[in-house]
């Protein structure tokens, strides 16, 4: 049983890995499709250029995002990309601090392989 025990431990250690690695893959890639639909290259995100990397979001498989509230918080975040980096990997942490239910911009869906 102990033998057991220790197997279950050290799956636990490996998917919580796995989750991290996929929640850092994903902030990068979401960077990158900020990086390219950033049009004049100002490091600022217009309303349209929001509205893109939004739709390009919605198409990721795994998550979910609540549009209007990604966006508002984009906007508040002053629209720089290094806020906007800040603001993703707060998203993302699964801390309730940073990310409380009511406001839940970006959800993970169940039975997704990390």
């Amino acid at each position: 049983m102990v033998e057991l025990e220790k197997q279950l431990k050290e799956s636990k250690k490996v998917l919580d890995q796995s989750k991290v690695n996929y929640r850092a893959e994903l902030v990068d890639n979401i960077f990158e499709v900020m990086i390219a639909l950033d049009k004049d290259q100002d490091f600022k995100l217009s309303d349209d250029e929001i509205d893109a990397i939004t739709k390009k979001l919605e198409g990721l498989q795994g998550i979910e995002i609540h549009d209007e509230l990604f966006k508002q918080k984009i906007i508040e975040s002053g629209r720089d990309l290094d806020s906007v980096l800040k603001l993703l990997h707060d998203l993302l942490d699964e801390d309730p601090k940073t990310a409380p239910e009511t406001q839940k911009i970006i959800t993970f869906l169940p039975n997704i392989k990390y």
